[in-house]
């Protein structure tokens, strides 16, 4: 069946899960991706995931999106056989990938609230390649400068959209984002409930909850922020992402469709998750969320 729901439904996506699509783990850059793969990792067949990671990528010319021409090329190459047992697949893919099959797929994902996303990115890269900050000044330069790269602003609706490399986002960019979460998405949840989008992956995938606790990876190492960012300058990166903004909210309102669709009991069990995987290692793995029918 294809999903044209007006409302994210959990019954509805159950339906549309059970039939076998091909299931694409949409990874935008600094949202928890990282973390979430190690986990589907752990609770699919390596067999049926399609590693769809182009070799010699070059990421400074693509945003950081894998090239969908090399991805297309690389499943032209796989054997029948092996592309009937293909059920998964995921990364930093561009937003035409689930065209190249020949089934239904759809996307699941993390969208993060997009001033955390670039505070948070903008660190990591500082970590990543030793520096560090020392002044206020040296952050007010950086911000100038991002002031002036619009055609770097907006990276989530730039991803989910399938804007060209040179592409400005612009608000057309935004509706094709937002119909793309309606029409392709399983769900696409903010990085702030993770762990509600974990229980839901349980659900929806029949993951076993044993192996979805998690330690974060990949993560900006702790800094009190307020150091750098002025709230002056939290705005005008609000501003430069302003369509990131409307997108996350999007995101967000069809989240909680989705959260509405579970129930009461869902609440609960995600706090049991939520509970055990923070006392981790010192509470054993071994839980139930069975509880109330959803």
């Amino acid at each position: 069946m294809e999903y044209r729901g007006v409302i994210m439904n959990y019954n509805k996506l159950r339906e549309v899960v059970s039939e076998n699509p091909i299931l694409i783990f949409q990874h935008l850059a600094k949202t928890g991706g990282t973390t979430y793969a190690s986990i589907m990792q752990r609770c699919i067949r390596q067999n049926e995931f399609f590693n769809s990671c182009p070799h010699n990528f070059d990421r400074k010319g693509h945003h950081g999106i894998w090239d969908i021409g090399e991805i297309e090329k690389m499943w032209a190459r796989l054997p029948a056989g092996q592309k009937a047992r293909i059920r998964w697949s995921g990364g930093h893919i561009p937003a035409q990938t689930r065209e190249i099959f020949d089934r239904p797929a759809y996307y699941f994902g993390f969208v993060r609230n997009p001033v955390d996303m670039v505070i948070s990115s903008l660190f990591y890269n500082f970590q990543r390649f030793n520096k560090s900050l020392d002044t206020i000044d040296e952050m007010n330069a950086i911000f100038a400068r991002l002031k002036k790269q619009n055609k770097f602003s907006n990276p989530q609706t730039r991803h989910i959209s399938g804007a060209e490399v040179d592409e400005i986002i612009t608000l057309e960019h935004l509706e094709k984002a937002k119909r793309q979460v309606d029409e392709n998405f399983v769900f696409l949840a903010p990085t702030e409930r993770f762990d509600d989008a974990l229980v839901i992956s349980h659900m929806l995938f029949d993951w076993p909850i044993r192996k979805l606790f998690y330690v974060r990876q990949n993560v900006t190492q702790t800094f009190d922020v307020r150091d750098y960012i002025t709230a002056e300058q939290r705005q005008r990166l609000k501003e430069l992402h302003a369509l990131d903004v409307k997108l996350y909210d999007h995101a967000c309102m069809r989240f909680d469709e989705l959260m509405c669709s579970l129930g009461t009991g869902f609440r609960a069990k995600a706090k049991l998750f939520h509970f055990v995987n923070e006392k981790m290692p010192f509470v054993p793995r071994r839980l139930s969320l069975a509880g109330p029918s959803v």
